[in-house]
């Protein structure tokens, strides 16, 4: 069983945890002003904190279509024919392949994020033959303060609605999971397939700018504003 703690004095929740009824591989976001809150009230058991607690996202995470799961060093292989596709590099490098020690860089860096933060641009698998197509998720852009989703999806599996599934569920892990306040994501202003996913998922658009003599545009959402619409995409 894992526990997502939030707020302060997680040491004196685990006390409270120890020993609780949950079936195994449950997982359960904590929040830690409730739990002070019934402390306050006089309600101090198990029983009680676990009556306001939801299940979190666990993973593996899982769409009708897709899984969403972390790398392993190995992996990089997986995605070279994506990364060598000059169609999907064309708003990333202006279609320059990557090397195989780019893409060997990017996969060591998305299981060095995983471990240490638990979070990552996830390795996206089709189902049901688990075939990766790709990845999505948050990571960080240059030297923006704001975590940034981002996704990168094999050609042949363009137009049918993949990358907003993915992104969805990644952009509700980030919130929900990784307690990021705020997410931005970056485009080509003529990528308009990605900036259309960006919007189906909730984003905004916040600003224009360049970057490395490059045109760019940033669109950004919040955890209050994700949480108002239910995470919902527009129609």
């Amino acid at each position: 069983m894992r526990a997502a703690v939030f707020g302060r004095d997680a040491n004196r929740f685990e006390r409270v945890l120890h020993g609780a009824q949950i079936a195994a591989g449950d997982s359960y976001m904590i929040d830690m002003k409730l739990f002070s809150y019934h402390r306050r009230k006089g309600e101090q058991s198990r029983e009680n904190v676990f009556r306001h607690v939801d299940p979190i996202l666990t993973i593996p995470l899982e769409t009708k279509r897709l899984i969403l799961d972390k790398w392993q060093g190995p992996d990089w292989t997986e995605l070279r024919p994506i990364a060598t596709d000059v169609d999907v590099m064309r708003y990333i490098t202006g279609g320059v392949p990557w090397t195989d020690e780019q893409i060997q860089a990017f996969v060591n860096r998305q299981v060095k994020l995983y471990s240490e933060r638990n979070f990552c641009r996830w390795k996206v698998l089709r189902k049901p033959e688990r075939d990766t197509i790709g990845f999505c998720g948050v990571g960080f852009w240059r030297d923006a303060p704001d975590p940034e989703i981002g996704w990168w999806i094999a050609r042949k599996s363009w137009g049918q609605g993949l990358a907003t599934e993915a992104a969805q569920i990644a952009l509700q892990h980030a919130f929900e999971h990784a307690g990021f306040d705020r997410i931005i994501s970056v485009a080509q202003p003529p990528n308009t397939a990605s900036i259309r996913i960006m919007e189906k998922i909730g984003l905004t658009r916040d600003c224009e700018f360049e970057n490395e003599g490059v045109r760019l545009v940033r669109y950004v959402t919040d955890r209050a504003t994700w949480r108002a619409t239910n995470g919902s995409p527009l129609p």
